[in-house]
């Protein structure tokens, strides 16, 4: 299956290329352009929002640590992972 999957990107990206080397140079500036005006025009938006968001947000904007409560060892216990309880019963060793 993932052969499949990997014969099949690559053939898309083939033909993607092929595509694009057939397009003039012109072309390929005006594509190239195209997308980063669009990728700039976006960033700046999204740098206007988030400007504008603080500006009128009556809260001051503070960057805090991230606290988490810390679990006792028999509560950790209960959630094993697989990977580990593999790990933990040598299934993958030698012999």
């Amino acid at each position: 299956m993932m052969k499949n999957i990997k014969l099949k990107l690559s053939s898309f990206f083939e033909t993607a290329e092929k595509k694009w080397q057939l397009l003039s140079l012109e072309k390929q500036h005006q594509v190239l352009l195209t997308f980063l005006l669009s990728y700039g025009l976006l960033s700046l938006s999204v740098f206007i929002k988030i400007g504008y968001d603080l500006y009128t947000s009556n809260k001051q904007f503070q960057i805090e640590h991230i606290k988490t409560p810390i679990q006792k060892s028999s509560e950790i216990s209960v959630f094993t992972d697989s990977i580990n309880s593999i790990q933990k019963n040598n299934l993958y060793e030698r012999e």
